[in-house]
């Protein structure tokens, strides 16, 4: 026991986290037939992708299938875009909105500024059909993750599946939603007989860390972010999410024996790249803990879901929100109650 507090089983924010794998499927068997059919039958000459926090960082590999396939797509944040980008949204503008709840302060704003001038069509991904999103978007996705505790688990992978799935549509490319599937068969092993295993694992590995930094490249970076601010959330510690590229640029100086960087392996075209810095970072002392299936020698290797090539983005947050529960432990909190989170939805 560390700090008078173990809770690594009976938490409700811990059963979010283990039962992502099911929701996953309930979200892969939404209809996204009829939704991609409207939008693809929209006319428009731009894509401006937004959201809030965890629903923000779900549409970055969406937004990178858009980028790839040559769409001129947008990736913003919901309160810049509100307050100084209004200008990006056009009549021709396909504006893709992202938020579990529907109700984030600066999605209902953005609404309510655009009514008069309609863009194209309003995609809504959303838990909440019957939310503000729901009601003023054109088309309406659900993510159909349940209700949850209180930091978004459940709602940010199924939001990452099915705004991929929409994104693909959009580029024109079959929606295959056997990556999602697998990685939904993958967790299973990884959330249930596994677990306990798992956590002390990452419990170990986390020990006596001082600084924590999260870097990933490509659909990784999103995952970066996303652990980070699970982490923030959950265990009220002070961690980054970064690029790993960007990481080179500056936040480098921080590597010591006092710092602990995560790296996420990511998609293997850029997977050399983060090698080179791992090796770099081991040679400064630095304790490097790395997320996925090729390590580089003399780092420490989280256990994530093992046998999934593509959509790893699902499966790799997860010993992240475990790294977020061990360090609430070490801190004397109870994982998943937040401490003085103001109300989002007034939040602007």
């Amino acid at each position: 026991m560390i700090g008078g507090v173990r809770i690594v089983t009976e938490n409700p924010f811990v059963a979010d986290i283990r039962s992502q794998a099911d929701w996953l499927r309930r979200a892969l068997e939404a209809d996204l037939a009829s939704p991609v059919a409207r939008i693809q039958a929209t006319r428009y000459d731009r894509i401006v992708m937004s959201g809030m926090g965890a629903s923000l960082f779900a549409l970055y590999p969406a937004w990178l299938a858009c980028a790839r396939a040559g769409l001129p797509a947008w990736w913003i944040e919901t309160g810049e875009l509100l307050h100084d980008a209004r200008e990006l949204i056009t009549e021709r503008t396909l504006l893709f909105l992202t938020s579990q709840s529907g109700t984030s302060a600066e999605i209902v704003a953005l609404l309510d500024r655009v009514a008069e001038h309609r863009p194209a069509c309003v995609l809504g991904v959303t838990n909440v059909p019957e939310s503000p999103l729901g009601q003023g978007a054109d088309v309406v996705v659900p993510i159909l993750s349940g209700k949850e505790y209180s930091v978004s688990t459940r709602s940010y992978i199924n939001t990452l599946a099915v705004t991929r799935l929409v994104a693909d549509a959009i580029a024109g490319k079959a929606v295959d939603m056997g990556p999602f599937a697998r990685a939904a068969e993958a967790l299973d092993p990884y959330l249930g007989p596994e677990w306990e295993g798992h956590v002390e694992a990452i419990r170990e590995a986390l020990r006596h860390a001082g600084r924590v930094i999260i870097v990933g490249r490509g659909a990784a970076l999103a995952t970066a972010w996303q652990g980070a601010l699970v982490i923030k959330e959950v265990a009220k510690a002070a961690v980054e999410g970064l690029s790993t590229a960007q990481f080179r640029h500056g936040p480098f100086e921080l590597a010591d024996t006092q710092t602990a960087v995560i790296m996420l392996e990511g998609d293997a075209h850029t997977a050399e790249l983060d090698r080179r810095l791992a090796a770099d970072l081991v040679a400064l002392g630095a304790r490097v803990l790395w997320i996925g299936a090729n390590p580089p020698p003399a780092v420490r290797v989280l256990p994530a879901a093992k046998g999934v090539d593509v959509a790893r983005e699902v499966v790799d947050v997860v010993p992240l929100e475990i790294a977020g529960v061990v360090l609430a432990e070490a801190g004397g909190f109870i994982p998943g109650e937040f401490r003085y989170r103001a109300d989002i939805a007034k939040s602007l």
